[in-house]
């Protein structure tokens, strides 16, 4: 089943938090997610992506929580895009696809599959992510 793929999670802390001032539905549907994979997938195939050192740790700390068991996740820089296409796919919790999928043509407009959310979409800056995909690398 797609559960069972290995899936690198693109992390900052901030957006899967709903324990916060100005709680917005992209931060509520990140978790959601988080949560799902957490109780659903099978985390032995699940990797943090990022920058920042601070959101490995949450993302170990949150995953843990979420589990009920205490877990350190394989970290992955979304700079590695040879350590991307290992792991096969890529989910990032916004419309920027096209960030992505510049990055990954570096090796192959195939290396791996990008998902994304289309969440909060209503501002001008999430519609022209959106319109800018028909000129992105993307894939079917």
């Amino acid at each position: 089943s797609f559960l069972s793929h290995p899936l690198g999670i693109t992390y900052v802390a901030r957006e899967y938090d709903t324990q916060r001032e100005r709680l917005m539905g992209r931060h509520s549907a990140s978790e959601s997610f988080l949560r799902a994979w957490a109780n659903h997938g099978d985390v032995d195939h699940l990797a943090g992506l990022g920058f920042q050192r601070a959101d490995h740790e949450d993302f170990d700390r949150k995953l843990s929580e979420l589990r009920g068991e205490k877990r350190e996740f394989q970290w992955v820089h979304l700079a590695d895009i040879r350590s991307l296409a290992r792991l096969g796919t890529v989910y990032t919790p916004d419309p920027n696809l096209g960030r992505l999928a510049w990055s990954r043509r570096r090796l192959n407009d195939r290396a791996y599959s990008i998902l994304g959310v289309t969440h909060t979409l209503a501002s001008d800056g999430a519609m022209d992510l959106i319109g800018n995909l028909l000129t992105t690398p993307t894939q079917a």
